[in-house]
């Protein structure tokens, strides 16, 4: 067989080869109609910092030429597997290479081609090496090292593949460029001396001591031993040449050879300085700052602090190490992108429903104020300082604000002063111009922005505000600005929303005869007692003040599991407890109306699992699909709520994704845990374990997670296989042992239709097209709907559209239904979007959203 390939780069402003702007490289593939588009993979192949972002860019077939068009203005990295499967090859500005295949072997020629066939060189060396009888018979490939003969075994093959490696890529010395030389060299040979390491790292672990006078451990080598073993083997022709020429190796090899070298520099003794976390991260960039150089040294720094940053926190120790490392002579770009990092983790840790930083200022009186202090309230936090003018336009709409709420006792305002000068902080306060003087007023002291509550909380322009919720997590961030009157009735609009939040029920528990409700509301609880015949109860919403009831039902059956292809079928799944997106979702597309009454006529509503978890207003979620049913079959339509895996968790009292409030509510409840709540004398609880696993509605089948190969074989009927699930909705643990395999099946944690994933991402385990289509025959249906697992911000098609996932992000805010009408599918939003798919009959074409 025989392809060629033509690589056509063309370079605009040329100046000098590494200076060049909006340089542009194209390359193009001859291919057969067949192949439509391509992706090529690319970076800056010289890159800031430990990480590096890739760019996929898509080629279209134009002419049987596959284009890739993307800007260069030096050195990048780029693969494809069109050109090879696993390896990454260099591009150039000024690079003209043309490939043709002789068999399925890549041919290079032309401008730059050398570094090319370079690459395919070693390659084919390092294959003949792992197809060698000396690496056959080589111990521990997949395993840690068991032996100091396995590890020297090791070093003397590591040995041999390095000297062959260096003096192919020697060979090519004076036909490629330097930046080019080094880079190809060091990025191989750092895959060998990773692998040494890793081995000697085996030895490490068994043969660290606490004190140099222990005796031997594993395999018999003192700490005397370790240091002779590692200036022996960990310093070769390979290791010192990447010391001297690797500065464009990657960060992790070096920061594992700074780790060997700081335990080296103790004498491989475990001293406090390694055995404690916080003190390791300090003495690893202590020796990286003294024993390193140049680039290597920054890295390794970089790679050392953004780790501490990620594993440590923002701790005392690691705010040392990082205001040490930005007064550092040289290399800005490094320490640009660390402060970058660093903004970007804590801005992060200040988005929603993050813990806030604790804090400690003084009040007006002097006394000590804590973050404690504003345990149980909803906290409006406003950064503040005398001559301010934002802070002196915004206080107008800070007092409309306050006076919303002055009555509210659950709501407090505090005003956060830079001025270093008190009797200046105290003047404005009472002046009232900056802030308006109201509420807690705290300040800085003579630290100002130098505070560590500034840092803490990012704070980088003035005014600032930030909203906690009772429990001391930021409530939303950004927060509406309430210098003009839109974002001032956001701002009004948000702290009732968290108002609503600190709300939770009505739980409705059977006593007897009677019915006793239980509501809370900002730890204070409310217990009433009702007749059980005719109750209505009144169940709060995601807005302050606006409620809905909801009418008590005598009884609940098994729900059906199979119905007719309604006019209309509108599915959504995993809202977990987000009452806002999901109230938004269904007023947009017209399912209810502004004041929760069923407004979809003959439509069938069906809710495809996980009500449960992560959100803060669950019980409201379940209270609402609870009325609409009674609602929707008055209209001719239907509700269906189809039960997913943290309904059964739930159910079992595995609560270990609830909100923190539902664990306080608990208590104040006096009960034992949250199952009780949804127990067999709960109302919900009763009303959940009516509720069906699966469902088929017309050509579709409802079911959380999916239908595993394994399933199709069940010889059970979709009726039959819920009321076996049903039997053990409490014991999924006892289910999950069954002697049954059914059963067995049913509660499996990879395969049970309310668990299974296999449908998405790279699962090896997933069902090829004919496991589909029988899934589809097996159920006699068109479409599988399923939710459960997240593959993208939208409504997504798989498998030729035969399976549709309906789960996306509802708590940021990117919520999504899918919506059938007749034979049209529809992904909608609660921004009343609605986007057609196109789907083609089965077994044929592709899918498309127009």
């Amino acid at each position: 067989m025989k392809l060629s390939l033509s690589f056509a780069i063309v370079f605009l402003f040329c100046q000098k080869i590494y200076s060049q702007k909006n340089s542009i490289i194209e390359i193009e593939l001859p291919q057969s109609n067949v192949i439509n588009t391509a992706v090529l993979t690319c970076y800056p192949a010289d890159y800031i910092g430990p990480v590096v972002k890739d760019k996929k860019i898509t080629g279209i077939n134009v002419n049987n030429y596959i284009k890739w068009k993307l800007p260069a203005d030096s050195l990048l990295m780029i693969s494809s597997n069109l050109l090879s499967k696993g390896n990454s090859f260099l591009i150039e500005p000024g690079d003209s290479v043309r490939v043709h295949f002789e068999g399925n072997e890549p041919v290079f020629s032309g401008k730059g081609a050398n570094k090319f066939s370079l690459i395919q060189k070693i390659e084919k060396k390092v294959r003949s090496f792992e197809q060698s009888e000396a690496y056959e018979k080589l111990p521990g490939k997949y395993t840690q090292t068991a032996s100091l003969k396995e590890y020297l075994d090791w070093n003397a093959y590591l040995n041999n593949l390095s000297d062959s490696i260096s003096a192919i890529t020697d060979s090519y010395r004076q036909v490629i460029s330097t930046p080019i030389f080094n880079r190809l060299k060091t990025t191989r040979l750092i895959k060998i001396e990773k692998v040494r390491l890793e081995k000697f790292w085996g030895l490490l672990l068994y043969c660290l001591y606490e004190n140099a006078g222990e005796e031997p451990k594993k395999f018999g080598l003192s700490a005397n031993d370790l240091l002779n073993i590692a200036d022996s083997t960990l310093y070769g022709a390979a290791a010192q040449w990447l010391y001297a020429n690797g500065q464009s190796g990657s960060s992790s090899y070096f920061w594992s050879v700074n780790q060997i070298a700081a335990l080296k520099k103790q004498g491989f003794i475990l001293t406090d300085s390694f055995s404690n976390k916080t003190n390791r991260y300090i003495f690893l960039y202590e020796n990286a700052k003294s024993s390193l150089t140049g680039v290597i040294r920054e890295k390794t720094c970089c790679e050392i602090l953004s780790l501490a940053i990620t594993k440590l926190g923002f701790i005392p120790e690691v705010e040392t190490m990082l205001s040490n490392y930005y007064v550092q002579n040289g290399f800005t770009d490094y320490k640009k992108w660390l402060k970058d990092f660093e903004t970007e983790t804590r801005e992060r840790r200040l988005g929603k429903g993050r813990t806030a930083p604790d804090f400690s200022l003084t009040d007006i009186s002097g006394e000590l104020f804590t973050k404690d202090k504003l345990k149980g309230k909803i906290a409006i936090l406003d950064f503040w300082f005398t001559g301010c003018i934002g802070c002196m336009q915004m206080t107008p709409g800070m007092h409309e604000v306050e006076e919303a709420f002055k009555n509210d006792t659950n709501v407090v305002f505090v005003n956060i002063s830079l001025d270093k000068n008190r009797e200046q902080w105290v003047k404005s306060v009472a002046q009232g111009k900056f802030n308006t003087g109201k509420g807690i007023n705290l300040y800085t002291g003579e630290k100002g922005s130098d505070h560590p509550m500034i840092r803490d909380y990012n704070i980088s322009g003035y005014p600032t505000l930030y909203i906690l919720d009772p429990f001391g997590k930021v409530a939303r961030n950004p927060v509406p600005d309430p210098r003009g009157s839109r974002g001032k009735s956001a701002l009004i609009s948000l702290i009732r929303h968290q108002l609503a939040l600190l709300q939770d029920g009505p739980y409705l528990l059977q006593q007897g005869d009677s019915i006793i409700s239980y509501t809370v509301n900002n730890a204070i609880v409310q217990t009433r007692q009702f007749e059980k015949k005719d109750l209505t109860v009144n169940v709060q919403t995601d807005e302050a003040g606006k409620t809905f009831d909801v009418k008590i039902r005598p009884a609940y059956a098994v729900e059906p599991a199979e119905y007719p292809q309604p006019s209309k079928l509108f599915v959504l799944s995993d809202i977990e407890g987000n009452f806002d997106s999901f109230r938004k979702l269904l007023q947009a597309n017209k399912i209810i109306d502004d004041n929760y009454n069923w407004t979809f006529g003959t439509g069938h509503l069906a809710f495809n699992g996980d009500m449960f978890d992560r959100g803060e207003q669950v019980t409201e979620c379940l209270w609402l699909i609870y009325s609409l049913e009674e609602k929707a079959k008055a209209a001719g339509g239907y509700v269906h709520f189809i039960l997913g895996n943290h309904e059964i968790m739930n159910l079992n009292g595995d609560t270990r994704y609830n909100q923190e409030k539902y664990k306080l509510n608990v208590s104040l409840l006096k009960k034992d845990d949250l199952n009780e709540l949804w127990g067999q004398q709960s109302e919900l609880g009763k009303w959940l374990r009516s509720k069906n696993i699966m469902e088929k509605i017309g050509n579709n089948l409802v079911v959380h997670g999916g239908i595993s190969p394994e399933l199709n074989y069940l010889p059970l009927t979709i009726s039959q296989l819920n009321e076996l699930a049903r039997r053990y909705y409490t014991r999924d643990n006892i289910a999950r042992k069954s002697t049954d395999p059914n059963l067995q099946l049913l509660y499996d944690y990879e395969k049970s239709p309310f668990w299974y994933r296999g449908y998405y991402g790279n699962n090896k385990k997933s069902p090829n097209t004919r496991q589909i289509d029988s899934s589809l025959h097996r159920f006699e249906v068109t479409h599988i709907i399923t939710g459960h697992t997240i593959v993208a911000d939208t409504i997504s098609l798989h498998y030729d559209g035969k399976i549709i996932n309906t789960d996306t992000k509802h708590a940021e805010g990117k919520s999504e239904a899918l919506l059938i009408e007749g034979n049209t599918f529809y992904a909608v939003s609660e921004e009343k979007k609605k986007v057609l798919f196109t789907i083609p009959p089965l077994n044929q074409g592709t899918i498309t959203k127009n």
